[in-house]
């Protein structure tokens, strides 16, 4: 089937591997849009580019449409809020963002949380640098 073509895919860790998953996985979107796993792993893909070239905006609409999907889906989260804390969040909703962060350390495993909580000073920081800081905001 086509979700064990994904999974087999997404265990193939080499560059040609990376490329075959790639394609797999867009092709199971074209088929399937709200697919939640092929969104996934499109985004973390793309976040890290793995067999396609790294876009950390594309990749933060693939763990959008996960989480549209699946909105506890924890490593979607995580990943979703990693990016929207180091900006690449322009064309989201900055509440689903500041969501996304509340909900991901919620679900968060510790290393996960401690990776959060330094992207959170880190925007905070940035934020404070820049004048436009709120300590009522959620990042």
């Amino acid at each position: 089937s086509g979700y064990f073509r994904l999974k087999e895919a997404a265990l193939e860790e080499s560059p040609a591997g990376y490329v075959s998953a790639f394609k797999a996985f867009t092709e199971a979107l074209a088929q399937t849009p709200e697919h939640p796993e092929a969104n996934f792993y499109a985004g973390l893909m793309l976040e890290n580019g793995l067999g396609t070239r790294a876009d950390p905006q594309v990749a933060l609409l693939h763990f959008k449409r996960t989480l549209e999907s699946d909105p506890s889906h924890p490593r979607a989260l995580a990943h979703a809020a990693l990016l929207a804390l180091r900006g690449h969040a322009e064309d989201i909703d900055p509440q689903i963002a500041a969501k996304w962060v509340r909900d991901a350390q919620k679900f968060a495993n510790e290393e996960t949380r401690a990776a959060l909580q330094t992207a959170i000073a880190a925007a905070k920081g940035q934020k404070s640098r820049n004048g436009n800081y709120n300590p009522n905001d959620a990042f």
